[in-house]
């Protein structure tokens, strides 16, 4: 069997709290040392989604072989997020798009990504993003979602019920 493995989740940027690395050289090594052939790559470490995308980019230049391009914006500055999807897109050639409610404060759920849904599904775009769940002893509450901060102190943007929504309103995206 000559099936290719692509790891669909990968971090890139210097960001020594987890290892993060921005040298491709380094990155493409221990891919090798895991058996991965190709690695869709983002980078969410900076406020700057247009300096982590620009690393994307030359990660992609160097070895268009190798890696896959995601973009990544964020909701808090929706102009400057939209013209950043045009140019990872239109011009970087990204493949899917990265979303972190985490990093924005605010739910996946939450009406200031509408703009960036929108485009996505007119596109037919696929979007990545962490999901979590409650945590032990967590219950629902209201209309079968949960809401608020868990007992263990974890909040819940990302928790599965919230996609379910996106999911009914923009049946394009993936």
């Amino acid at each position: 069997l000559n099936t290719p493995v692509i790891d669909f989740h990968c971090h890139v940027g210097r960001w020594n709290r987890f290892g993060g690395d921005d040298d491709p050289v380094e990155y493409l090594r221990i891919m090798d040392a895991a058996g991965v052939d190709r690695a869709c790559v983002f980078c969410s470490n900076f406020g700057d989604a247009r300096r982590g995308n620009d690393l994307v980019a030359r990660f992609i230049e160097k070895y268009p072989d190798r890696f896959i391009g995601v973009a990544y914006v964020t909701p808090r500055s929706i102009d400057e997020a939209m013209s950043e999807l045009e140019r990872c897109f239109e011009t970087l050639d990204f493949k899917f798009l990265k979303v972190y409610p985490d990093y924005f404060g605010k739910s996946i759920d939450d009406s200031t990504y509408a703009p960036i849904f929108q485009w996505a599904n007119e596109r037919n775009l696929v979007i990545m993003s962490h999901s979590s769940g409650p945590s032990k002893g967590a219950s629902p509450v209201g209309s079968g979602r949960y809401r608020g901060v868990n007992p263990s102190g974890e909040n819940d943007f990302t928790w599965p019920t919230r996609f379910i929504g996106i999911a009914q309103r923009y049946q394009q995206i993936k």
